[in-house]
């Protein structure tokens, strides 16, 4: 076999930080971005590496490093955290009463970066569908949204990890529309008794409206 060892074309070194960067990808848009952590944002670069803009979700929330998508509208959707204290002891025996609880929303900015679309994950997930999380531990990441998706519809397509499950939501009135995998299921698995756990990346399949692709990771499925 050969190998051939790559050049380096480029490179940005932060000594600031602990966690460094990540989630560095081509954007439809033709921009390049990637997360910074502390603090918590994305640097937009254009085709030359160059800083053109930084961006982070409002409202007070904290921007999640998952995912971010740019619109051709000039719009950004982000995953937003919103860690809260919550006194766990009156959901689950054994709770704590000072649990900080993760909670995760998708926010759409517009051009101007005002928020345009918010819809947060304490109006719609329970905390207690989180079944493979510690609910009784002193930090509790019930939902772990990982990625963000407009659906051929202009809906959106969520994936959240931990309560391994892939929601479609109405971008309009917020309703969701359905929900696929976790203990709120609305499908039936055809000729699979495998549901998903804890999956990552749902996208709607190029060219194919109404299909999707998930990348299932079967976390606490043995074998």
């Amino acid at each position: 076999r050969h190998f051939r060892t790559g050049s380096l074309f480029s490179h940005r070194k932060f000594s600031n930080t602990h966690w460094g960067s990540g989630e560095f990808k081509l954007q439809k848009t033709g921009v390049l971005t990637f997360h910074q952590y502390e603090p918590h944002r994305y640097i937009v670069l254009d085709q030359n590496y160059n800083q053109t803009d930084t961006l982070t979700c409002k409202n007070g929330y904290i921007t999640d490093a998952h995912e971010l998508v740019l619109l051709p509208n000039g719009h950004s959707l982000f995953i937003c955290l919103d860690p809260q204290i919550v006194d766990m002891s009156e959901i689950v025996t054994g709770g704590r009463t000072d649990a900080v609880v993760i909670g995760n929303h998708v926010q759409e900015l517009d051009s101007n970066g005002n928020v345009c679309f918010e819809w947060r994950s304490w109006d719609y997930y329970d905390i207690e569908d989180a079944v493979h999380e510690n609910l009784t531990g002193s930090h509790i990441d019930y939902v772990h949204m990982n990625s963000i998706a407009v659906d051929y519809d202009g809906n959106l397509i969520i994936s959240s990890r931990n309560l391994s499950e892939i929601t479609k939501i109405n971008r309009e009135t917020k309703e969701i529309l359905w929900r696929l995998g976790g203990e709120n299921n609305w499908f039936d698995f055809i000729g699979d008794t495998t549901e998903i756990s804890y999956q990552h990346h749902a996208r709607p399949a190029p060219g194919t409206p109404g299909h999707y692709t998930i990348f299932d990771n079967g976390n606490h499925r043995y074998p």
